[in-house]
């Protein structure tokens, strides 16, 4: 949680009256706290406006405005209709700076390469994912930060694979990633959902459920012995990584299409988290060598494993 004066960064302002009238000093400032305690208020906070010393910019830090010397800086954390979202998102990224994640490094790329080439099971799978979030790291869903948890509790009931969560200037935005093995089929050779794609479709079916039942639960802070996902609702995207290829079936193809519209449920290869975590690699070839990549190979598995290849020879 970043807070600045006069545009001049602090680690710690003089004295923050925060919304629920304590005053905090730099000598007992627990940012943790007070984060804590604004997540809890801001259902109150929303019904009414306030003309505050402290609030939050565009950027999510939150902004000190001091009066003389000889005057505490005074006011209430100030969140209104219009950014009580971008504070709760700065407050969630903050309970959520654990689970921190960053752009991939090839040699991650290189080892959930391997797991896929060697045709392994979905305990591999989820075990490179788990020792390298970062793969999972994506430019659409976050512009100033991805957090990726693996394995959370929803209730004595539920596991899915990962949440991950990306804050942009709207907020968070959360997404559930269900796992299964690059060697299971999606779909059957007539184009139908295979038997491994339904029972992930059924579980995600499961956990929109369990989190629309416990939604106070789900975000409530970690302090008031609550989850801490704040945003998380029941309408929340999830995808399935599933196979290295998908029938080029007609029917496959309209299910594929049904499920992103009607249910947003993202069915994408093992082979497409792949290419998205190389794209994020810092490192990068040419276009002239990714053309003779290409032409070496026959399928695409092997032509991402040229990839790879090339951009470790640049390190």
């Amino acid at each position: 949680m970043r807070v600045h004066e006069n545009c001049g960064w602090i680690d710690k302002p003089e004295h923050i009256l925060h919304e629920l009238g304590r005053t905090i000093t730099a000598d007992d400032l627990d940012l943790q706290y007070i984060a804590a305690n604004i997540r809890a208020q801001l259902d109150r906070l929303r019904l009414a406006n306030y003309d505050a010393y402290v609030g939050i910019d565009d950027t999510g830090s939150f902004l000190l405005t001091k009066r003389s010397s000889s005057q505490s800086a005074r006011g209430l954390l100030g969140f209104n209709q219009s950014t009580s979202r971008s504070a709760a998102s700065e407050i969630a990224t903050y309970e959520l700076s654990d689970y921190l994640i960053d752009n991939p490094s090839v040699q991650e790329c290189k080892l959930l390469f391997d797991v896929i080439n060697q045709r392994q099971d979905e305990n591999a799978f989820h075990s490179v994912l788990k020792s390298c979030p970062s793969l999972l790291s994506r430019t659409w869903l976050a512009g100033h930060g991805t957090y990726a948890i693996s394995k959370p509790r929803l209730g004595a009931e539920y596991v899915p694979d990962f949440l991950i969560a990306g804050c942009n200037s709207m907020g968070l935005n959360w997404e559930i990633v269900e796992l299964e093995a690059p060697t299971d089929q999606a779909f059957t050779a007539g184009g139908r959902p295979s038997l491994a794609l339904r029972e992930a479709i059924h579980q995600i079916h499961d956990w929109r459920a369990w989190i629309q039942s416990n939604e106070d639960y789900v975000t409530r802070p970690k302090a008031e012995h609550g989850l801490g996902l704040y945003g998380l609702t029941r309408d929340v995207p999830a995808v399935i990584y599933i196979s290295t290829d998908f029938s080029s079936h007609r029917a496959s193809q309209s299910e594929i299409l049904r499920l992103r519209e009607r249910e947003q449920i993202y069915v994408r290869t093992t082979l497409s988290l792949l290419a998205t975590a190389i794209d994020r690699c810092p490192q990068k070839i040419s276009g002239e060598r990714l053309r003779e990549c290409r032409s070496a190979t026959s399928d695409n598995l092997s032509f991402i494993g040229r990839i790879i290849e090339s951009l470790l020879d640049l390190i």
